[in-house]
């Protein structure tokens, strides 16, 4: 999207209709890599189905373009406001569930994605303000859907980040962590209470286990020994 939008300023004084293949190409580029960022990010990632539908309508909206069936001026600038408008709005939101949840990496996506809202606002009125050309508005539009995009790919999980982790790793070294059994539970190795890794307190268990095994032994020899005497004192005293 950023390399679009670079393409687009130098091509500022082009008519939209001679760049629309770029740049529709290049919005059905993003769905596909939405699409895939959200079959990996499904299972991890607090909000991530609203990854899948800012996919499926920048998909629509290229194939839009690719077709050429913006003619008109003035509903160019328009659609792309409302795609502007449509997707800040989306990230907006679920960038605030985030945070509310307490997830990570809400902070970039959600400034983003206001930014994202307040330009598409501004799209709807910019004849009335500054009168941009509709090729800049483009730009600036796929310069702001690009940031957003990079932002969505340092916050996938698995790296989630945003989304924020590598959590295999994460388990790796959890399993491979010696933790500390106290009369409470468990406790990180720091910890002032006395340290007893997994290997000590299997290697304790183990060493409980013979030691009761040999009582064991030990008492049923002192039994039987103790019945032994008892007969012969019995027949003695016969």
């Amino acid at each position: 999207m950023i390399l679009t939008s670079i393409w687009c300023f130098f091509h500022v004084g082009n008519t939209f209709l001679s760049l629309a293949f770029v740049i529709g190409v290049a919005m059905v580029i993003q769905a596909f890599g939405g699409v895939c960022a959200y079959i990996g990010a499904r299972n991890e990632f607090l909000k991530s189905s609203w990854i899948l539908t800012d996919a499926i309508a920048v998909g629509i909206l290229g194939a839009i373009v690719l077709c050429n069936m913006l003619n008109v001026d003035a509903m160019i600038t328009i659609f792309f406001s409302m795609w502007c408008f449509y997707s800040g709005l989306h990230r907006t939101v679920a960038s605030s569930h985030m945070m509310w949840s307490k997830e990570e990496g809400w902070l970039i996506p959600l400034i983003l994605g206001a930014v994202t809202l307040l330009f598409g606002v501004y799209g709807f009125f910019n004849m009335v303000l500054f009168a941009l050309s509709n090729i800049m508005i483009v730009t600036i539009i796929m310069l702001i859907q690009g940031a957003n995009t990079i932002a969505l790919a340092v916050n996938m999980p698995g790296k989630y980040k945003i989304f924020p982790h590598d959590h295999e790793a994460s388990k790796d070294e959890a399993s491979n962590q010696d933790f500390t059994f106290t009369a409470k539970g468990i406790v990180k190795p720091d910890s002032t209470l006395p340290d007893f890794s997994f290997s000590d307190v299997s290697a304790k268990i183990d060493d409980a286990a013979e030691l009761a095994a040999e009582d064991t032994v030990e008492s049923i020899a002192e039994d039987i020994s103790e019945i032994f005497d008892e007969e012969e004192a019995e027949d003695d005293r016969e």
